[in-house]
């Protein structure tokens, strides 16, 4: 309550809940119920993962433990799997951010996520205030990554890893697209000074 819910927020929020799930694969774990409700805000800008009641040591499980709204395929059919659960839990738990909103459906959400990412509906994806153009790159970027972490094959998955590098590379983009607008903007308004200054010199001159 009384935290800002702007995008650049959001997406601040989670690129440290992938590096707080990557440390944790990193260290041979498995969380198995990454969801909204185990994030907490210790502060404005520091989310932390709780509820470690279903972590499991090691790269692989075939216990069936979770929150169905927010488990793999693979989970749900109580097949062998490994950390890339949380990959999936993640981006689930990613839309809803994005969105503002909890994801409650029954059954896989994949398909409904990938619909609502499809291009044509991008501008769904994620409601702000910032500028058309900014709003399309994020659309379509963000919409890629989300679909890249909840596919229904655990080897096409994205790492966690990845997603982090992901983000990182779209954010570049992002500042140097933001960077040529502001270029072309102020040149723009550069060349309209001058115009309006030799129209003035131009009336001025008129006898």
């Amino acid at each position: 309550e009384g935290f800002t819910t702007s995008f650049d927020w959001k997406i601040k929020i989670l690129k440290k809940l992938l590096v707080g799930v990557h440390l944790l694969h990193l260290n041979g774990y498995i969380h198995r119920d990454i969801k909204p409700e185990n994030i907490l805000m210790e502060s404005q800008d520091q989310p932390v993962i709780a509820d470690y009641g279903f972590i499991k040591a090691g790269t692989r499980a075939e216990t069936l433990l979770g929150t169905f709204v927010y488990m793999a395929p693979e989970l749900k059919l109580a097949q062998a799997y490994d950390n890339s659960v949380d990959v999936f839990a993640l981006g689930v738990t990613f839309f809803e951010i994005l969105n503002s909103y909890n994801y409650r459906i029954k059954g896989n959400p994949y398909d409904s996520i990938v619909e609502h990412c499809e291009p044509k509906n991008q501008s769904k994806l994620i409601k702000g205030t910032f500028a058309e153009y900014e709003h399309s790159v994020y659309c379509k970027y963000f919409a890629k990554v989300i679909t890249s972490m909840v596919v229904t094959i655990p080897k096409e998955r994205s790492k966690v890893g990845e997603v982090i590098q992901w983000i990182a590379n779209i954010e570049k983009e992002i500042e140097l697209r933001e960077k040529a607008f502001r270029d072309n903007l102020l040149e723009a308004m550069d060349k309209n000074n001058k115009n309006n200054e030799k129209l003035n010199q131009e009336v001025s001159n008129t006898p």
